[in-house]
């Protein structure tokens, strides 16, 4: 049975090297920077925006996470900006990125 355990060992640990491998392969993370329209993308009772996403020029709509860099384009709706962050693409197309910072552009 002693000789066994080096084989168990090495199947468990690739068993755990597998699962992690077949979970991260659903999303693919880049960091870019795009030139985009923030739009509101969800409204409370009171119709505040309370998510954004950018729609960029190539036509890419991003959901925008939140986090505090994130939340400030809650004040930006309908504004131009060039963001920049990660994107992260789930395994059914959705779009989110983590904007690390922004910058509003004038017409």
């Amino acid at each position: 049975m002693r000789k066994y355990q080096g084989y168990v060992f090495i199947g468990i640990f690739a068993c755990i090297s597998l699962f992690f491998v077949t979970m991260a392969s659903g999303y693919s993370e880049n960091d870019i920077t795009v030139k985009a329209t923030v739009y509101g993308a969800a409204w409370n009772e009171k119709g505040e925006v309370t998510s954004v996403s950018l729609l960029t020029v190539e036509g890419d709509e991003l959901f925008v996470v939140h986090t505090p860099v994130g939340d400030e384009l809650l004040k930006l709706v309908e504004q131009n900006v060039k963001a920049n962050g990660a994107v992260l693409v789930g395994k059914d197309g959705r779009k989110d990125i983590t904007v690390y910072k922004y910058e509003i552009l004038y017409n």
